[in-house]
């Protein structure tokens, strides 16, 4: 998933970076300014596949485009602050952060973070080109993203997973399936007992959620 959803996002960037008027990513001997990238990831900074997830995109950013990126990352812990009055707050943050600095793209990932730009994305980021990855295909809807917005959808095959862990650990007896209190940590536990219960495998499984 990571390395899919990584070249998606360059693709993303890309493209995304032509929609600012005046933008020119193209080499000219390469001396092309470098384009300024800020991502804002909806969960806590510090744990392992996050950490995998921005290193993955810093190296694809350094690998896949032709000219210079430098990455700015934010790690909103919406994720476990879903709240409106923190939303307020983070919002707050980026507008003093970012207020006055030169945004070429801003990438967000993450159902609550999709929802605090789309609350409050046009202040803070005006015209700047932003990308939205969610789950949640309603949250990406066309009447919902303004003109400098564009968005992709990443999943997760929880029937694929069930039937490899079957296939590769066929002496497995128990999986568990952890999530968390956020909306889309809700979202994500429903669809895999959804998915899963319509699964013919020969081990148990528990849900661990609320966590």
């Amino acid at each position: 998933m990571l390395k899919s959803l990584k070249y998606c996002l360059i693709l993303f960037i890309i493209s995304a970076s032509s929609f600012c008027s005046g933008a020119d990513i193209s080499v000219q001997e390469n001396k092309a300014p470098a384009k300024r990238v800020l991502a804002i990831f909806v969960f806590k900074q510090g744990m392992p596949w996050t950490f995998h997830l921005e290193q993955s995109l810093r190296t694809a950013l350094a690998e896949k485009s032709d000219f210079a990126i430098e990455l700015d990352v934010e790690y909103a812990d919406q994720s476990r602050f879903p709240e409106e009055a923190y939303r307020a707050k983070i919002a707050d943050l980026y507008r003093y952060k970012y207020s006055k600095q030169k945004i070429d793209l801003v990438l967000v990932m993450g159902e609550e973070s999709v929802n605090l730009i789309l609350q409050y994305g046009e202040e803070l980021f005006a015209d700047i080109p932003i990308v939205l990855v969610s789950t949640d295909q309603k949250n990406l809807s066309p009447g919902l993203l303004k003109n400098n917005m564009i968005s992709m959808v990443c999943g997760f095959d929880f029937a694929k997973t069930g039937s490899l862990i079957q296939d590769i650990l066929p002496k497995t007896k128990n999986v568990f399936v952890i999530s968390g209190t956020s909306p889309i940590d809700r979202k994500l536990k429903n669809l895999a007992v959804k998915t899963l219960s319509d699964l013919d495998v020969n081990y148990a499984i528990h849900y661990l959620d609320d966590l």
